[in-house]
Formats: structure tokens, sequence, C-alpha cells
């Protein structure tokens, strides 16, 4: 997620994004869609999820790769979709947060 509060949290809406993806292997287009579904007060015209999700895939410990193809995204486990799923939530604001261990 953003270290930062940000404004329209991009990351954290590609994110929660990843965990309601329904494909084994996706690409930024169908990030996108989502996100745009998800979160339409925010969508704009460029969101560069293509460079979110390439950020995303080159962290350390990253959930999703880049597939053989190198035109689409896979996660490395798909347990990882489970967990985020899980753990982001929109709140009333349609801000993404994460849901505390306690309460899962």
């Amino acid at each position: 997620m953003n270290s930062r509060d940000t404004v329209v949290q991009r990351k954290n809406q590609v994110l929660y994004a990843l965990g309601r993806v329904d494909k084994e292997e996706f690409k930024p287009s169908d990030i996108e869609e989502l996100v745009r579904r998800e979160f339409p007060s925010t969508a704009q015209v460029t969101m560069n999820i293509g460079q979110i999700l390439s950020e995303i895939a080159r962290s350390d410990n990253p959930p999703i790769k880049k597939s053989p193809k190198g035109d689409s995204y896979t996660f490395v486990d798909s347990k990882f979709c489970i967990c985020i799923r899980m753990m982001l939530k929109k709140n009333l604001n349609g801000k993404v947060e994460k849901v505390p261990i306690s309460e899962m």
C-alpha cells in the first residue's frame, strides 16, 4: 500500500483490484477496468496502471509476476489474491483501507 496518504490512492486501488481479479492471467487493461468500475469518481483518462503493476512485480517478494508472454501478469501464488481480497476493503468514502488482523 502507499506509504503516505494520497488523495487518489491509485496504488491502493490497484492492489484492491488485484484482489478482485477473476482470471489466472490478467492484463493492465483488466485491472484498469476494475479500478474504473470500483472507483469511478477518481478514474481519470490516464491512470498508468501498467506502470503500477510493473512496480509491484519488481518489489521485494512480489505478489505478481510478468507472464512469459510479457504482456500480462499472474499471481506468484494464488494465495496472494485471497489474502489481498481479505485484507483490503473500501470504506464509506471509497478509499481503500487495510483490515486489522483482529477483525478477520
